[in-house]
């Protein structure tokens, strides 16, 4: 094994650096024996002096070597070696920071700078506490002893949090684990610390938008069901369950078409889960014994997971029969008035207060011998004579004051032919 630092270390091993260290002493002893005898005779010299001066001699001759071979090396490995875990230090991601049994801060590396915002001279020979706002900073050496002498709480080991401060004096939170190293018989604690704001911040804003969805759910006028892929109930909102005179836990663990059997909507909820593709349907009408015949918008949206594998299902129905019924209403009650109106014995104009037609019916047609296409395109003034078209105007005034009017007119026929008209105007008022 060659030494790892000698300047020989390439050539030769510890035993031979040894044996070239014993040779060095017996040849500087051999040295100064006969240097010491020719110059200080025994007979003259006392023996103390002897022994003195050769041990000083041979301590002069050997401590350079022994510095060379061996004390020097031995400085540069220890040098090397602070300096390469001065270096992981610096590279980690983690804040690291050693401290001895009294709390005294001995490395601050990088990223613990960046997240205290102190350097490390200012740092390293405080104590630790000066890291942590108050109360915790008083009552960190009481901690520290109550450990020491074995009754402090088992922190060494376990990532805990806890909340710490930065050179401004702004607080925040932080995980961190604490391990202890013997040194002979002193104690050293290495603390790799993390900084958990943003993940703090993101927690509390995933927990208050959780909470929000659930206000959602619960508080919404629509028809909320979640299901498995197997079409069980998961969970259902409130609105669901009153829909059907029951509470939601009633629903939990139920299959939904055990519950309402429907092989057409069976069908529909399976081809969700089976191509992935969402669903959705307007005034879709639904039929259960309980309920009658009904009518629903519906979504179902696939809810996949990792693997892209339909997980479960979200149903969300909006009840529209009310909607739908009154729109059925509505064009029942255009065709009774299309009927009337074309079968209407008189002639009857729509117009706007601009004198646009909106609609004519039949006898008025014919009475002018236009098509309907063609008289929508002319204006009341455009089918009266020019002495009565001129009184347009105050017609259209007189409505708009007293909400209808009676006229006496002469129409002009598209051939030029004219005929005298009785009319009367109602105002009628319409809502877009």
């Amino acid at each position: 094994m060659t030494h790892p630092s000698s300047p020989f270390g390439s050539r030769f091993t510890a035993r031979q650096l040894t044996l070239v260290l014993l040779a060095t002493i017996a040849l500087a002893e051999t040295a100064i024996m006969i240097l010491l005898h020719r110059l200080l005779p025994e007979e003259t010299t006392p023996l103390w002096v002897h022994i003195a001066l050769d041990t000083s001699a041979l301590t002069l001759v050997c401590l350079p070597v022994l510095w060379w071979l061996f004390l020097r090396p031995l400085n540069l490995a220890a040098e090397r070696a602070r300096l390469a875990a001065q270096a992981i230090m610096d590279t980690a991601g983690e804040g690291i920071i050693t401290t001895d049994e009294r709390g005294i801060v001995q490395t601050f590396n990088r990223a613990a700078e960046n997240i205290f915002g102190h350097r490390a001279a200012e740092i390293v020979g405080q104590n630790v506490s000066q890291l942590m706002p108050s109360p915790y900073r008083e009552a960190h050496d009481g901690h520290m002893r109550a450990y020491l002498n074995g009754h402090g709480a088992k922190v060494i080991g376990r990532k805990r949090l806890m909340i710490g401060q930065r050179q401004d004096g702004t607080n925040f939170p932080l995980e961190i684990a604490v391990s202890e190293t013997r040194v002979g018989n002193r104690r050293m604690y290495t603390s790799v610390v993390h900084d958990v704001s943003e993940y703090k911040a993101t927690e509390a804003a995933l927990a208050q938008s959780k909470e929000l969805m659930e206000r959602i759910f619960c508080n919404i006028h629509s028809l909320i069901a979640y299901l498995d892929r197997d079409f069980n109930f998961i969970r259902v909102n409130q609105a669901y369950a009153e829909a059907d005179g029951r509470t939601p836990d009633f629903f939990t663990g139920k299959n939904h078409f055990a519950l309402y059997p429907d092989a057409e909507n069976e069908a529909i909820f399976r081809h969700v889960v089976e191509t992935g593709e969402p669903y959705r349907a307007y005034a879709k009408r639904v039929e259960y014994p309980a309920r009658g015949i009904t009518y629903w918008d519906w979504t179902l949206s696939p809810i996949k997971g990792a693997d892209g594998r339909v997980e479960s299902v979200l149903a969300t129905l909006l009840d529209g029969t009310q909607r739908e019924l009154a729109e059925r209403e509505r064009l029942s009650a255009i065709a009774r008035f299309r009927t009337l109106f074309e079968n209407a014995g008189d002639a009857i104009f729509i117009h706007d207060l601009q004198g646009r037609f909106l609609e004519v019916n039949q006898v008025a047609c014919e009475n002018l011998g236009y098509s309907r296409e063609e008289l929508l395109m002319l204006t009341p003034r455009q089918i009266d004579t020019p002495e009565f078209a001129v009184r347009v105007d105050e017609r259209i005034t007189e409505i708009q004051q007293h909400g209808a009017a009676v006229f006496e007119s002469v129409h002009v026929r598209c051939d030029g032919t004219v005929f005298p008209v009785d009319g009367r105007v109602v105002l009628n008022s319409v809502r877009a």
